[in-house]
């Protein structure tokens, strides 16, 4: 599953940005709020870490200010 990129065939095409539970944050492309912490959900949080979305945090982000302002590792 694709959830970093817009798939406009089924209508995820807004970015949503949200906080972990156990902290740190992450975003993904999704119809609505509903639709969003579902796919975060079952594409991050099957793994070892079991990740669970703090669904008080999601919100609708605009993609290029939201990547012009993420921190660069180099």
């Amino acid at each position: 599953m694709k959830c970093h990129y817009p798939d406009k065939d089924v209508g995820r095409v807004r970015l949503f940005a949200f906080n972990w539970v156990s902290g740190g944050y992450n975003q993904v492309y999704a119809r609505d709020v509903k639709d969003a912490v579902q796919l975060a959900n079952e594409s991050f949080g099957a793994g070892t870490a079991k990740l669970v979305v703090n669904e008080r945090t999601v919100r609708v982000v605009d993609p290029d200010t939201y990547w012009s302002n993420m921190p660069h590792f180099d």
